[in-house]
């Protein structure tokens, strides 16, 4: 399966938990691609790498960006998977139908959607996996948090890298909101 991943930009900080993910997914061997909507056309990227998957990992506020963009997606590819991990989705859930997501992620996502990845591969049900919700469905409960971090693959920054084309990046190296917002 290929999966393509959705950012809106690179300005700042990569994204680690995406980085996390394509660790995970890498060495399982799944085919992976990035997207910085600032700086690619969408639509070319689908056309050229032809992803079975499409992964957008949201923010509060990004959100708006990826529901439009995944609107049009729906409209051109029907058959192509879509999903929504990150803050939003956990936090807002109602998201799903609001953008016509396949699928949400809630909480910790490298092995909830790498268990979603080989059930759609084998195209076995989907609506039984934790930390999982689909278009109509529940959450089923979610995966206990990974206690060691250390069992986990080095965080992939290839994925990053490959589309930035400055030689200085930022990274947040924890884990989680490293920011004290009043209105979280």
């Amino acid at each position: 399966m290929k999966i393509l991943f959705v950012v809106k930009s690179m300005y700042f900080f990569s994204n680690l938990g995406l980085s996390q993910i394509s660790s995970v997914l890498k060495k399982e061997g799944l085919v992976l691609d990035l997207v910085v909507l600032d700086q690619q056309n969408i639509f070319d990227k689908i056309e050229n790498f032809k992803p079975d998957i499409i992964a957008f990992s949201s923010t509060t506020g990004e959100h708006k960006n990826y529901i439009q963009i995944n609107k049009d997606i729906k409209n051109r590819y029907k058959n192509i998977f879509t999903i929504m991990g990150g803050a939003h989705p956990t936090f807002f859930p109602e998201v799903l139908d609001e953008a016509n997501l396949d699928a949400i992620c809630i909480g910790e996502g490298e092995y909830a959607f790498l268990e979603l990845i080989k059930n759609l591969e084998k195209r076995k049900k989907i609506s039984h996996l934790k930390n999982i919700v689909v278009k109509g469905g529940k959450l089923k409960g979610l995966r206990p948090l990974i206690q060691d971090l250390d069992s986990l693959p080095y965080t992939d920054r290839e994925l990053f890298y490959k589309e930035k084309d400055q030689s200085i990046m930022n990274f947040i190296t924890q884990r989680g909101c490293p920011y004290n917002c009043s209105y979280c």
